[in-house]
């Protein structure tokens, strides 16, 4: 859940397909993102490169809807944020559970061990996550928690789960 095991660079080399993917067909390679990434979104950004990232004409996309995005609009410089939120969410038995809401420089982590537990760090000033902003910055929680608990009933729905999801639903605040 902490950054040392989630900050890693991504590099990619696709020289036949970059040297043209750009707007208007130019030259994207050599491009480099300061933008946040996840593994879910390299099978979006194959399936877009190859022309399926459809859903109306790909079976296995509306079928197995993906959380990823595809990388093509943010290395060709048409969108500047890939993700409004990543998440990470890791449940325990009965009502524990750990979960991660990141967005800019903002990680939240929702630790559920005896009671709702959240820390707040300010990852631009604050690599470490050594200092717990969240007393000081409770509007943001708020916000995080509530995209947290949308996200975790989008993923219990999506497994036939029960929603609204109980248990995200009792979180108390900091």
């Amino acid at each position: 859940m902490w950054e040392g095991g989630h900050r890693v660079p991504f590099f990619m080399a696709w020289d036949r397909f970059l040297s043209s993917a750009g707007e208007n067909g130019t030259d994207i390679r050599g491009t480099s993102v300061d933008e946040p990434v996840t593994s879910l979104d390299v099978l979006p950004t194959i399936l877009d490169a190859s022309g399926l990232n459809d859903p109306s004409s790909n079976p296995l996309l509306r079928s197995s809807p993906s959380d990823g995005k595809s990388w093509l609009p943010v290395l060709d410089g048409s969108v500047t944020r890939l993700h409004d939120y990543l998440f990470w969410f890791r449940e325990r038995a009965g009502d524990r559970y750990v979960g991660v809401v990141r967005r800019g420089q903002w990680k939240l982590i929702i630790d559920r061990k005896d009671g709702p537990g959240f820390e707040l760090f300010d990852l631009k000033t604050d690599i470490g996550e050594t200092t717990n902003l969240a007393q000081s910055n409770p509007d943001i929680v708020q916000e995080f928690k509530e995209a947290f608990i949308d996200y975790a009933n989008e993923m219990a729905r999506r497994n036939g789960e029960e929603v609204p999801n109980v248990r995200l639903s009792r979180m108390g605040s900091i």
